[in-house]
């Protein structure tokens, strides 16, 4: 199987709300996923125009792929129904729908992007959000945290990934552990 992910990660944030780890997070992620042989685009500290070309190549290399992977370390909003990424050039202690609608991803494009190449009308795609979340507690809209910082709450989403994936008889923890392992030996490295 053939899957791309696209890793973000930002800490440049204008001050009083620079972060610092978030890159750090990023980074070993995306050196998970080129270890488990994806295709990863990643960016760090991005702009907005890095945002628009990050979400070209990502929808552009889409149909290659048989899968997709998405992971976002920095800040993010909730504004009125919509999620938001925001990029380093957002004044993010100003944040507000309009400032974000301009410096930020909304989820809602990632979304449209993916419905383009895998329509809900193909794949299940809200339902196996409801299961995994149904499994998990975590709601479909709630931010995970930094893995870092909950790995239990990362463990947890990734078991009920793979068991909507592949149902509960082929489900090795054992292996799973051992690549959450893998993945939190990296941590603090980059």
């Amino acid at each position: 199987m053939r899957i791309i992910a696209l890793v973000i990660g930002n800490n440049n944030y204008p001050d009083p709300d620079k972060l610092e780890n978030a890159v750090n997070d990023a980074k070993s992620m995306e050196d998970v996923f080129c270890r488990l042989g994806y295709t990863v685009l990643s960016g760090y500290n991005c702009d907005n125009q890095t945002y628009g070309e990050l979400l070209t190549s990502f929808e552009q290399g889409l149909p290659q792929y048989d899968a997709s992977i998405f992971f976002y370390a920095g800040h993010g909003f909730q504004e009125e129904g919509e999620n938001y990424l925001p990029s380093i050039e957002c004044q993010v202690s100003q944040a507000n729908k309009h400032i974000l609608g301009r410096y930020s991803i909304r989820l809602s494009e990632l979304m449209e992007i993916y419905n383009r190449w895998a329509p809900p009308n193909e794949n299940k795609t809200e339902a196996y959000i409801a299961n995994v979340s149904a499994l998990t507690g975590i709601l479909p809209d709630e931010p995970l945290g930094i893995p870092s910082d909950q790995p239990s709450r990362w463990m947890m989403l990734g078991a009920a990934m793979a068991i909507q994936e592949n149902g509960t008889e082929s489900l090795d923890y054992f292996a799973m552990m051992r690549g959450w392992e893998l993945a939190r030996s990296d941590v603090g490295k980059t």
